[in-house]
């Protein structure tokens, strides 16, 4: 192998590092406070995607209980945005979303599908 072909590997090694750390944004920074997103839900792919205004982050750090481990999560309060979609979800599946008294959940950032 020449020295050229040994240097442009070199090259290709750092561009690919370098996009793998900097370039490539995390999911904790994709999504901020009052961000609208569909999510799916936790029970099902049956239940209907919604949307949702993101309200409080919340960080949980992986920790260690004797013989037990949770892995942490990141997790958001959010609320309903639509009314269709809260009456959709009490009146088919028996959710006890009210609008616009009873809109707050609970998302997992790895539920959310994309941000609109």
């Amino acid at each position: 192998m020449d020295g050229k072909s040994v240097a442009c590997a070199d090259r290709h090694k750092h561009i690919s590092l370098y996009r793998g750390k900097h370039r490539t944004p995390s999911l904790s920074q994709m999504y901020k406070k009052g961000d609208v997103v569909l999510v799916r839900s936790l029970a099902g792919d049956a239940i209907p995607h919604i949307h949702v205004r993101l309200c409080k982050k919340i960080t949980q750090k992986p920790k260690e209980y004797g013989q037990f481990s949770d892995k942490g999560y990141v997790a958001w309060e959010s609320t309903l945005i639509y009314k269709g979609e809260s009456v959709i979800l009490r009146k088919e599946w028996s959710i006890p979303y009210r609008y616009p008294d009873k809109m707050e959940l609970f998302v997992f950032e790895e539920d959310i599908i994309k941000k609109i």
